[in-house]
């Protein structure tokens, strides 16, 4: 089978489902506050990455460690201010799940 350029794999695809990574995601600190050297006083969460077109839940696989606080309780956090905010403050949704991934690879 041809692999399409224009069509992300399967694991990328809208609702891609994968538990094992989302618990794992829970399991390690917040990228945000574990690479600017941040103490944590919320839980880490798994983010998924928004953008993808209205309607479109993202893959499991496009997930970012977050802490309660990075994510949604603060003025600050990625869902309450305007996204290019807070990518020029602190990192790209890709960049962030890049950086998730490093700390998973890291971990097993």
């Amino acid at each position: 089978m041809i692999k399409s350029f224009l069509r992300p794999d399967k694991e990328e695809r809208n609702g891609f489902k994968d538990k094992e990574r989302l618990a794992k995601i829970h399991d390690l600190p917040c990228v945000v506050c574990f690479t600017k050297g941040l103490e944590q006083k919320t839980k880490t969460i798994a983010h998924h990455k928004i953008g993808n077109g209205l309607g479109l839940k993202a893959s499991d696989k496009l997930t970012a460690a977050l802490c309660e606080y990075h994510h949604n309780k603060s003025i600050n956090a990625i869902h309450n201010i305007p996204l290019w905010l807070w990518e020029e403050k602190f990192w790209t949704q890709d960049e962030l799940i890049e950086m998730t991934n490093k700390m998973l690879d890291n971990k097993n």
